[in-house]
């Protein structure tokens, strides 16, 4: 992931780590060791990039949580905007309509 920051891919990093990490207690000769190395790093080299594809994944579902969540905030906010200025707007009282109507028919009277 910081790839273009330090210079190792999965690769470069399974070079180092592969003799440290899959070392045998068994006393061998160099040559012998030296024709492990390619399995050895290519094992290490698909455990990293496994692992990467883990968390460039995990990454990816979080930033759709968080970006769910910005929308579900936005759009609470917005509702309960609309909501306080709802309750500012003067609402009709049927009982004064009712009257309204009785007394404009009986000044027509």
């Amino acid at each position: 992931m910081l790839e273009s920051k330090n210079k190792m891919n999965a690769n470069s990093l399974a070079i180092v780590f592969a003799p440290c990490i899959l070392r045998t207690n068994k006393s061998k000769k160099v040559q012998e060791s030296l024709s492990d190395i390619n399995r050895q790093t290519k094992c290490i080299e698909t455990i990293l990039m496994e692992q990467l594809k883990k968390v460039k994944e995990t990454l990816h579902s979080i930033e759709s949580v968080d970006s769910a969540a910005h929308s579900f905030s936005v759009r609470l906010n917005s509702i309960r905007s609309s909501k306080v200025t709802l309750n500012h707007i003067p609402r009709f009282n049927y009982n004064f309509m009712k009257f309204s109507i009785h007394f404009h028919t009986w000044i027509k009277k």
